[in-house]
């Protein structure tokens, strides 16, 4: 038994750096996917805004030009 446990150890000891870079990869991964995930919602917030704007432009163009027709005939 000791010599397979000193012969597990070895190929552990063996591994460990391979294993090492194995996690830092899954990690790295697990990053790239959240970026990617704030990537999209971050588009879509600038949908949404771009959204607002489009909105917030429309009403205050009508604004401008019921301030301009009401200027005219004050």
């Amino acid at each position: 038994m000791r010599v397979l446990g000193s012969e597990l150890e070895a190929a552990v000891q063996e591994l460990s750096p391979l294993i090492e870079l194995a996690e830092v990869y899954v990690a790295e991964a697990q990053v790239v996917e959240q970026i990617g995930v704030l990537g999209i919602l971050a588009e879509e917030l600038l949908q949404i805004d771009a959204g607002l704007v489009e909105l917030a432009g429309g009403e205050e163009q009508e604004g401008t030009r019921e301030a301009v027709v009401h200027g005219v005939h004050s």
